[in-house]
């Protein structure tokens, strides 16, 4: 059944229905409490994490309130599986203490070391733990192949090593390498001869890549060796303790730094040795050098004599050098005795003011004249050797300075040793010295040839060219 509208009075005015804002209030404030109550919650949340962190649980001592400890219940031990044992620990390589040999460190040894009377250290730079796996290496020198000397390990000990002769069944020696350094020590009767061949050894050290060698003997010093003095022979003598029986001898000059290159100087230092001779010269055998120059005006002859005397003990050989030095002016032949004279300052001044003389004394007699022949010839001659002289004093002052490098050795294999020379550093021998052992004193050569005199004022010629005595060279006419 339809609804029937009331109908509308005409004339009654229409009210619209207004919102009620209690409910909107209502819900503001639900919502508002709801974000303080969530807020609330958030803060108190954050507080107690931060409290549980920082409060550790405090340990309860149960025997403090009265009561036992429970006895821990260990499982019963299957008896069909077996326990296997604990493994032993490892050692920790950085607790391990024992000594480990380098190798490299046998670059602290000397390069030459003394071999004692009876027995004693050889060297002690360097400790040899018994780990270290290092060879000993002995070369004897070529003259000692009959004696057939050999250096084998100990079997019975690791770091020992004996030196014999298997032929004739002599220990020659022991060598040890122990924490200590190289330890030696003689055999019980060990000849001499073959004592001082031992002596004339040299020593190798060698460990994996590394080798190191050592001369079984010190190098002894040398003299110094004068090319030029007021003397014109100069005699040195030296000796060798445990000489070998084949000796040999080089010898170079010494250029000191800043030396100005020479001018007109007619030749060159006297060279023993290659490139002027094949090599070293066995010490039995003299020998004359005579340098080329290019003037053909004038010769020098430097001349070695080598004399051996034997020595009171230990096999010493005592030995006597004696050089003599001499030039030439002029075109006389090498052989004619006569004209060889005395390579000097006193010589040399000498020639020069003879030479000067006769030159002025022509002049004076031409007094503007024309010379002769024989005049043109003798004037164009002393011109030469007067010049020839300059040369001569240029060459003396290119060496006053200089030192004469001179050098003995024995032939070994596979190298030549050296005994002694000139000039002698010992930190070539020995390594540098360590902290807190005492420097040892310089080694002094031998002195050579008085020489005193050499310090007074030398005679220095006239100026050379147009204002020397000789002027220019002579014209025919």
């Amino acid at each position: 059944m339809a609804r029937r509208r009331r109908p509308a009075v005409k004339g009654r005015p229409t009210r619209k229905k207004k919102n009620d804002p209690t409910v909107v209030i209502i819900l503001f404030v639900g919502i508002g409490f709801l974000v303080i109550a969530t807020g609330v919650y958030f803060i108190s949340t954050q507080t107690t994490s931060k409290v549980v962190k920082k409060k550790k649980s405090q340990p309860v001592d149960v025997e403090g309130e009265g009561f036992s400890r429970p006895e821990p219940t260990s499982k019963p031990k299957s008896k069909s599986q077996p326990v296997a044992p604990r493994p032993k620990p490892k050692p920790d390589p950085k607790t391990d203490f024992s000594p480990v040999f380098n190798p490299a460190s046998l670059n602290r040894l000397p390069l030459a070391v003394a071999l004692p009377e009876d027995e004693g250290l050889l060297a002690e730079s360097v400790s040899f733990p018994p780990n270290a796996n290092c060879r000993l290496e002995l070369d004897v020198p070529a003259y000692g192949d009959a004696h057939d000397m050999k250096i084998a390990r100990d079997p019975k000990s690791g770091g020992r090593w004996r030196i014999s002769i298997p032929a004739q069944d002599t220990p020659v020696a022991e060598i040890t390498l122990d924490e200590d350094g190289i330890f030696f020590s003689w055999g019980p009767a060990c000849p001499p001869q073959v004592a001082t061949l031992l002596h004339n050894c040299m020593l190798s050290v060698r460990a994996g890549k590394h080798k190191k060698k050592m001369l079984m003997r010190i190098i002894e010093a040398a003299p110094d060796i004068r090319l030029f003095s007021r003397r014109h022979t100069g005699e040195y003598e030296m000796s060798i303790p445990h000489a070998p029986d084949k000796i040999v001898w080089w010898t170079e000059p010494i250029v000191p730094e800043g030396t100005p290159a020479p001018e007109g100087a007619p030749f060159h230092a006297p060279t023993v040795g290659r490139p002027t001779t094949k090599g070293a010269i066995p010490l039995t055998e003299s020998y004359t050098w005579i340098p080329e120059n290019d003037t053909g005006m004038i010769r020098a002859r430097f001349r070695w004599v080598w004399k051996n005397f034997p020595g009171l003990k230990n096999g010493t050989r005592n030995i006597q050098l004696t050089l003599t030095k001499d030039y030439q002016i002029g075109k006389a032949p090498k052989n004619n005795k006569r004209s060889w004279r005395p390579l000097t300052t006193d010589s040399i001044k000498s020639d020069f003011q003879e030479r000067v003389d006769i030159y002025q004394k022509i002049k004076n007699k031409l007094r503007g004249k024309r010379p002769t022949q024989r005049q043109f010839e003798k004037r164009d001659q002393l011109w030469l050797e007067g010049n020839a002289l300059y040369d001569l004093y240029n060459f003396y002052q290119a060496l006053q300075h200089h030192k004469m490098r001179l050098e003995l050795r024995t032939p070994s294999a596979p190298e030549e040793s050296p005994l002694l020379q000139f000039p002698f550093n010992p930190h070539q021998i020995n390594p540098p010295i360590e902290e807190g052992k005492p420097i040892p004193p310089p080694i002094t050569p031998p002195s050579g040839p008085d020489d005193e005199e050499d310090a007074e004022e030398l005679w220095i010629p006239p100026p050379r060219g147009d204002k020397s005595p000789f002027g220019n060279r002579p014209d025919r006419n």
